[in-house]
């Protein structure tokens, strides 16, 4: 049993690392989501409207390595590891609420 100061400034440093990682983890969701995004937006563009000139043959062309190289979305890793996302913090968070509730049985799970 400890004492409530200590319980205090507990409670405040992880709810600090909570919201740190919680900025991470949506930061990185992000750069998923939008880089997904981006073959749509080459495709959507307006490609079929471009000259038939050899400007307008090496720009289908770019587009079309652009829409190839945009079918793996970006992501950050933790060393190569696993993709940090939200689903990350999610279960990161999940495991910290199991820990916090129950401290005494934490090792033996």
């Amino acid at each position: 049993d400890a004492p409530a100061t200590r319980r205090f400034t507990f409670a405040f440093h992880i709810t600090g690392c909570m919201c740190q990682l919680l900025m991470f983890t949506y930061s990185c969701d992000c750069l998923i989501r939008d880089s997904a995004n981006v073959a749509n937006a080459a495709y959507k563009s307006l490609w079929s409207r471009l000259p038939m000139d050899q400007f307008g043959k090496i720009l289908r062309k770019d587009l079309i390595l652009v829409i190839m190289r945009s079918a793996t979305p970006s992501c950050l890793t933790a060393c190569g590891f696993f993709t940090v996302s939200l689903e990350t913090y999610t279960g990161v968070s999940a495991d910290v609420t199991r820990i916090v509730e129950n401290p005494v049985n934490m090792y033996l799970s």
